[in-house]
């Protein structure tokens, strides 16, 4: 973390802040913050402005904790969205969308100054997966679920299966394991692989008689 974002995060006087920024791969970028105003930080280099609402997206409803599970589930962040109109909503839940990339930051904001202090801490760099809508009398929201690139790692069926097709996509003509399916491996994730049992022998010859002791 920033060391002035540090030594400024037990004081009375500053706003914490959370900031959004999904970069949809149909070109709009939303830039938003938790709650109302307004804050600049760079982000990649650039001065970005962030809002507490954006005329076609709405506001940020809702930004959940990182999460990450030892060993069975890559880390995770999800978000919601309060679009005012149908046309906001159906973009962003448009399967084409997905892949879009997502970010988040904390921060902290000087009301008096009107300044942020030091360098947001950036919470979350990842890719949009699910849009899940919720539909009310009153309200529209739209739950947008994102993945890490650590992610892939899960995929225990791709790039791991021995096959024949597989195989001669490499070298052609090759038709050693037309006769192998699926044989996949098991992706440990957060922790080491289990050891493999091991069985060891050795053997003592005496008198023409020979021992094995496993």
């Amino acid at each position: 973390m920033d060391s002035v974002l540090l030594s400024a995060s037990t004081a009375s006087h500053l706003r914490a802040f959370v900031a959004v920024r999904i970069e949809l791969l149909s070109g709009p970028i939303i830039n938003l913050i938790d709650g109302s105003g307004v804050v600049t930080f760079p982000v990649n280099g650039s001065s970005v402005t962030f809002t507490g609402y954006d005329n076609t997206f709405g506001s940020l409803g809702a930004a959940n904790s990182v999460a990450e599970r030892v060993a069975d589930e890559a880390p995770r962040f999800s978000c919601t969205l309060m679009p005012p109109s149908e046309q906001a909503l159906g973009t962003l839940n448009d399967p084409l969308q997905q892949g879009s990339k997502v970010y988040a930051w904390w921060g902290l904001y000087n009301d008096d100054t009107g300044t942020v202090i030091g360098v947001p801490e950036l919470l979350w760099n990842g890719k949009l997966d699910t849009v899940k809508v919720s539909i009310s009398a009153n309200a529209m929201t739209a739950e947008i679920d994102t993945t890490s690139a650590f992610d892939r790692l899960f995929t225990a069926e791709e790039g791991q299966r021995l096959n024949g097709e597989w195989h001669r996509s490499i070298w052609p003509n090759e038709t050693g394991l037309d006769y192998t399916y699926d044989a996949t491996t098991d992706v440990y994730w957060g922790m080491e692989a289990p050891a493999k049992a091991a069985v060891s022998y050795a053997s003592v010859q005496s008198g023409g008689a020979m021992n094995q002791y496993r």
